[in-house]
This record gives structure tokens, sequence and C-alpha cells, in this order.
């Protein structure tokens, strides 16, 4: 298969990520340890095709989007602490990168132009069946299927990932029901809630922005404001219907929550405390990390990456970011549910996940020339 030096092959780069994280957990190794230096690596590529183009032209909403991402660039680098700690820097500077390859292809290129994600999607479900037969990790045998991955959440939300990225390419309701329900299958081994959640309710996303005709714009606000406030009606909820959320724990205590509604109180405690100025512009890139870290001697992060990025980039930062995240979130359907793919994982710590803005931003980017 001959690959240009277009936007085909930073789709291929991009969705090749997973097996390579696959080939790594077979090894009985933690594989997660490669996103950083795989991605500098497309990193370094789409700069150098970016730098020998010869014509370059934006429209307004690009011009809009690199300058919210200059912006977002500088908010992380101001919140430099050390190399160690960078990732940061790294993310920023990539999305922008990314901005500017692909907006050579938005006037011309629809991300279904791509005719592989079907493909793709095919590839890791069997990669998925595999791995069940022949289970790798403890986990798969006794709890959680974690798939290919050595997370069952990093995994469910790649999974259900691919699915939208494939569903325009299935041509008959039939066939789409079929995939979703086994895409539904895995999902509810890994029992990953939140994203289990979403495979329930995408359906009547799908359904009522073709059928109803629902604002997108709306739609994204809703679901960003349900996932602001998650935890405080989470609480509740566990505390008056307890049996509702204890799924995964026989002694009937949500133990898991209960870590992490404490984590992100830490956190927004530590937020509330500072000054003014520091509220405004953050303490630093991953400060909120290291601080749980010295809490408990142990990097478990804050697992709510909304308290996470507002105490470390302040409210501008936290602000400027999720702006750009809505601008691509409401560009198109398939868009929009692959922000809430992305928004929900905030509360598993993938704020910074490569792999998810990668393919937020090229849909996005992508998404003008046909009726998605």
């Amino acid at each position: 298969m001959k690959i240009k030096l277009d936007y085909k092959i930073f789709f291929h780069l991009v969705l090749i990520y997973p097996f390579l994280l696959a080939i790594i957990t077979a090894l009985g190794k933690e594989p997660f340890f490669i996103t950083a230096p795989f991605f500098t690596f497309i990193l370094l590529i789409l700069a150098f095709i970016t730098l020998y183009r010869k014509n370059f032209s934006f429209n307004k909403w690009e011009i809009t989007q690199l300058v919210l991402l200059t912006l977002i660039i500088l908010i992380s680098i101001y919140n430099f602490s050390t190399i160690r700690y960078s990732l940061p820097i790294l993310f920023t500077s990539y999305i922008f990168v990314l901005q500017l390859f692909l907006s050579k292809y938005s006037s011309s290129v629809h991300y279904t132009d791509f005719q592989h994600f079907k493909k793709y999607l095919f590839f890791y479900l069997g990669l998925s069946l595999f791995f069940i037969i022949v289970p790798i990790t403890p986990a798969q045998q006794v709890f959680r299927f974690e798939g290919f991955l050595s997370s069952p959440t990093v995994y469910s939300a790649f999974l259900v990932l691919l699915f939208i990225l494939a569903e325009p390419s299935f041509k008959s309701n039939r066939n789409k029901l079929i995939w979703y329900l086994i895409v539904f299958l895995f999902v509810f081994l890994s029992k990953t809630r939140l994203v289990l959640l979403l495979m329930i309710i995408l359906p009547f996303l799908y359904y009522s922005i073709e059928k109803w005709k629902l604002s997108i714009k709306k739609i994204f606000l809703s679901t960003l404001f349900v996932l602001l406030f998650l935890y405080p009606a989470y609480s509740l909820v566990v505390e008056y219907f307890p049996n509702l959320v204890t799924m995964r724990y026989q002694e009937g205590r949500d133990k898991s929550f209960d870590l992490r509604f404490y984590l992100y109180r830490l956190t927004q405690d530590d937020f509330l405390k500072q000054d003014v100025k520091e509220k405004l512009i953050g303490q630093g890139n991953e400060h909120s990390r290291l601080f749980i870290k010295k809490k408990f001697n142990a990097d478990l992060y804050p697992h709510n990456d909304f308290i996470r990025l507002t105490n470390d980039w302040g409210i501008l930062g936290f602000s400027l970011f999720l702006l750009a995240i809505y601008k691509y979130g409401t560009r198109s359907k398939t868009a929009l549910l692959i922000a809430i793919m992305y928004l929900i994982q905030f509360y598993s710590n993938l704020v910074f996940n490569m792999f998810l803005i990668s393919i937020l931003i090229a849909v996005s980017t992508l998404s003008v020339t046909k009726k998605d």
C-alpha cells in the first residue's frame, strides 16, 4: 500500500499507535512509555512536511484556532516546571503543528476520504478477541477486560473512538447496529462505567442530531456542564442509590469513587488556597499530579483533569483550552461525539492523551466539505 506524504500518512501513523501498545502489552510490559517518543516522531514528520510547503492559506476558523493554540502554548511554557514533567509543552506544541499541517487539506478533503477507518476497527476488534482467547494479564482473567492494552479505561475509549470513526462507512443501519453491539460487548467486559454510559446514549445522540436536528453546540455545552459537576452529583447518587454504582464491588461500596472524590477535593482545596495570580495563571505544569504524589507517596494523579488543569494552568489557561475543544467539537456530528469521548476521559487522567486529541483535531478540521 503506497502512502503519500499527506493527511493519509497522519491517519495511518496515529491509528497504528494502539497496535504498538498491544505489542508491548503482549510482552508483559507497561506500554504507555512509548507515547511521548512516538508522537514526538509524528510531530517532527508533520513539521518537516509543513516547513517545505510553498503556500499557506487559512480560513477564519483556522486562524482563530491557531491563535488559541498559540496562547495555550504560551500558558504551558509559562508554567514550565522540569523536563521530567514537560508533557504539556509537547502536547500543546504537537496540536499546534497538527492544526497547521491539516489546514492545507481543510478545503479539499473530508475525513471520510480516508477509507481505512472500518478496516482499523475490524483489526482491533479481532485483536480484542485474540486477547480474550489468550489473556495476557491476570486482570483479564479475573476482574476487568483490558483488551490489547494494560488499561481497561484506555482500551474502551480507543475502541469506541474507532467505532465512531468507522460508523459513517457502514451503509445500512443493520450493519451499524451489529458492529455497535459487538463494540458494546467489549466495553461492557471492560466495566468502564463512563464509557459504557456513552455507549448506551450513543444511539440517542445519533438519532437526536439526525432526526430531531438538535443543536451540536447545545449538546456539547450540556455535556460539559454535566461533566464539570459529575463528582458532586455522583456523590449524591452513591449516598442515596448505592446499588446503582456498585456493579464492580462485592462489598457494596464504591471504593474507587471514594478515592477519586478524595483526590478531587484535595486538588480543589489546593487551588482555592492560592492567591489571585496563581488562580488565574496556574501553579505549573503537572503541579496537581506532583501534589497528589507527595501526599500519597505514589503517582496516583488527581483523577479529575478539569480541576487538575485549572490548578496547573489557572482559570485563564483552562478556559482557553476548553474554548479550543469547544470549537473543535462543534464542527460536525462526528467531531462532537469524539469531543464528548475526550471530555469523559478527563476523569481518567487523559487530558494530554495525544491519540484522542489527534483524532479530534483531524476530524474537526476535515469536516466541512461534505454533509457529516
